[in-house]
């Protein structure tokens, strides 16, 4: 039989909580449960009760979905200008956009967002460990 805090962890790891927020959140439990002298069913309830009331957080961060904004606006205003064309080759917007210029718009967020990566800071506050 698995133990109730393999099953909190196991529910955490699926709700995306790092191992850091994890063990905080064992911790807490074992110095409860040490407090009241209960068991943590008693106490908390099933793992899948007590996992419950913690929401599930996403994978992707908030700067990888900034980049994919960016990724998606250059594709789309790229398909936007390449369909205009397509349908009205005699329409001139006064500039071309050519392969070359989409792979160098793709290129040149890539390299601001390595760039911004490595300037801006990785720790984010990984907030309380109780919903």
């Amino acid at each position: 039989m698995i133990s109730f805090y393999n099953q909190v962890a196991s529910g955490l790891r699926a709700k995306n909580y790092s191992e850091r927020q994890i063990f905080a959140i064992l911790e807490e439990v074992r110095a409860h449960v040490g407090a009241s002298g209960k068991s943590p069913e008693n106490d908390f309830g099933t793992a899948s009760e007590y996992t419950a009331q913690f929401e599930k957080k996403s994978k992707t961060s908030s700067f990888r979905m900034v980049m994919n904004i960016a990724y998606g606006v250059i594709f789309g205003a790229c398909g936007v200008y390449f369909l205009v064309r397509l349908v009205w080759p005699s329409l001139d917007f006064g500039v071309s956009i050519g392969l070359w210029t989409t792979i160098g718009a793709f290129l040149a967020v890539t390299v601001v967002s390595l760039i911004m990566s490595y300037k801006l800071p990785r720790a984010r506050p990984e907030g309380r460990s109780t919903p």
